[in-house]
């Protein structure tokens, strides 16, 4: 499988440095025209881009209402919550029951799958609804398709899928850069987790996390992570956008000082495997990322604002 040109994280940094542009204009601090082209106050000429079709999340994810916490959260006191009675598998047979336990069967599959180096295919994508920016009028839509030149669409995604041969490496695999696929321990961390035979014989197993605000990937090759959503699934790492920034030429020139948060939320993953042989047979991963806007200043105005940014992945067609 090949190493996209650009990574999640550098592509993250992109869309999030975007969106404080978006947020300046929304907040009058940028002229724009209306055929799309955007207009920097002072600036030699416009950038025009592609527009990005909405797309909708295939799996419905539940509104979270639960307060968010602080990374690192792995020690936290979180209620958990899940669709099944408490309690440990009453056999070798018995499927898990309590958060504890699927998790525990969910790390137990990932890590073999990253020994195992199946072969799989996997497609990627990124949404920025509009109908979820907390602005009004018709703004947001003529600025997304600049916001498009930085990552995957549905449409394009599905018909590239990136493909990975049997014992190639799982480097791009979650979790990213590290021989462990789940690297997650403390079960207060889950909002909710079930495990369910499916018609077919398979088991799927869902896992959603509670809300966590600035979460972190872990370090390459790592033992653990402070981050509860790192743990389990691809966050963005902080330090890359700040580094954005602060040091691009070109976002400089625009933007200083900027405040932010990453607040993720009902982050979840849903994987179907094959309970004769402990085999996945399907991984999807959905994450939810509301960046806040708090400060920041253009040429000497200050403006917030908030923006959601989607993250669907799905894993498919292992070859073991």
């Amino acid at each position: 499988m090949k190493k996209s040109d650009i990574s999640l994280a550098a592509m993250w940094s992109a869309v999030v440095c975007l969106l404080v542009t978006v947020i300046f204009v929304l907040t009058g601090q940028f002229g724009f025209s209306v055929n799309g082209d955007i207009k920097l106050e002072g600036a030699a000429a416009p950038v025009v881009g592609t527009q990005v079709p909405s797309t909708t999340q295939p799996t419905t994810v539940p509104t979270t209402t639960q307060p968010i916490t602080q990374a690192p959260v792995q020690n936290g006191n979180d209620t958990v919550t899940t669709t099944v009675p408490s309690g440990d598998t009453k056999d070798d047979d018995a499927l898990p029951t309590d958060a504890a336990a699927i998790l525990t069967k969910y790390t137990e599959l990932m890590n073999k799958a990253k020994t195992d180096s199946p072969g799989f295919s996997k497609i990627e994508w990124q949404d920025i609804p509009p109908e979820k920016a907390q602005f009004e009028g018709k703004v947001f839509n003529t600025l997304l398709p600049l916001l498009g030149n930085f990552f995957k669409d549905e449409e394009t995604a599905r018909a590239n899928p990136e493909a990975k041969l049997k014992g190639e490496s799982m480097e791009w695999f979650p979790i990213y850069h590290n021989d462990k696929g789940c690297l997650l321990t403390d079960a207060s961390t889950i909002k909710s987790a079930t495990c369910t035979e499916q018609p077919d014989g398979n088991v799927k197993i869902t896992i959603v996390m509670n809300d966590e605000l600035n979460s972190e990937p872990p370090a390459a090759g790592a033992a653990s992570c402070a981050s509860a959503v790192g743990s389990i699934c691809t966050p963005i790492e902080i330090a890359t956008v700040k580094d954005t920034l602060q040091n691009d030429g070109a976002v400089k020139f625009i933007i200083r000082n900027v405040e932010f948060d990453l607040v993720y939320h009902d982050c979840t993953v849903e994987m179907v495997y094959n309970p004769a042989n402990d085999q996945i047979v399907s991984l999807d991963q959905f994450m939810h990322l509301t960046i806040d806007i708090k400060d920041g200043t253009v040429v000497g105005a200050s403006a917030v604002g908030k923006a959601e940014l989607d993250n669907y992945m799905y894993i498919n067609n292992f070859q073991y």
